[in-house]
């Protein structure tokens, strides 16, 4: 069990230190300052106070939400299998002294932890910068709670839905774009049921059950904060069932042990 943790917790360390190479790390930081400077170049404009906070609110809402956190998670996400299934070599991986569902964990966790290495510290920055200028004013109650709540809810959602695709399909950053951008953007702009097939309802839904401030309140959800955690939980864990399930059909050595 204790040489089971450690080769698992060298699988989280390798992982997380590949994602700070090439292009992912570039284009991830990248993503990473677009929500300070967005705020910056507002209350540069001279918004400031009570305005400057809601446009921190709107800035997570329009930018983080939809935009920074599903195209991080999705460069890291697809990107964890995808060496080894383009190289044909994911049966060498499997030959190690390693259980093969902690090799999606081990994937999983260095590549979440590697989401919020770029995620928070640019929340922190935004947040920072609404705080100097915010003049007196003050956020409502629980309001940066639920921006919180996006980032790390939503990066432990997509992450291993980007896992999951990058591990099934060679296409896996167009199929990761049409689920962002198609899926995930479209289907939460028709009526009735149709939105709570996406994770941005459930986001969403939690964002609004932590604070009535505008614009994370008054969501129009019919699911309650606890429905909402509890979907944004069993999605990746399904996912990551999954993963391991096909991990597990990976050919290897007979009389391999994962032991």
């Amino acid at each position: 069990m204790t040489s089971q943790l450690r080769r698992l917790a060298v699988l989280i360390a390798l992982t997380f230190r590949g994602a700070f190479v090439g292009g992912r790390l570039w284009i991830s930081a990248l993503l990473a300052a677009l929500p300070p400077v967005l705020l910056a170049a507002l209350a540069a404009y001279g918004q400031t106070g009570a305005p400057l906070l809601a446009g921190f609110g709107e800035v997570e809402l329009t930018l983080v939400l939809s935009v920074q956190l599903p195209l991080t998670t999705l460069i890291l996400g697809v990107g964890l299998f995808r060496n080894e299934v383009e190289e044909d070599t994911l049966p060498y991986l499997t030959l190690r002294t390693i259980a093969r569902p902690s090799i999606v964990l081990g994937k999983y966790f260095g590549g979440w932890a590697a989401a919020l290495a770029f995620l928070l510290p640019s929340f922190a920055v935004t947040l920072a910068i609404a705080q100097v200028g915010a003049q007196g004013a003050t956020f409502p109650p629980g309001f940066i709670a639920a921006a919180l709540a996006l980032v790390v809810l939503g990066s432990i959602a997509y992450l291993a839905v980007y896992l999951l695709i990058g591990l099934v399909t060679p296409s896996a950053v167009v199929v990761g774009l049409v689920y962002a951008f198609l899926w995930e953007f479209v289907l939460r702009l028709f009526p009735g049921h149709i939105p709570q097939v996406t994770l941005y309802y459930y986001l969403r839904t939690v964002a609004s059950a932590l604070t009535s401030g505008s614009p994370f309140g008054g969501y129009a959800s019919v699911v309650s904060l606890a429905t909402a955690v509890a979907v944004l939980l069993v999605v990746p864990a399904a996912a990551l069932v999954l993963a391991s399930l096909v991990v597990g059909q990976v050919e290897t050595a007979p009389g391999r042990s994962d032991g």
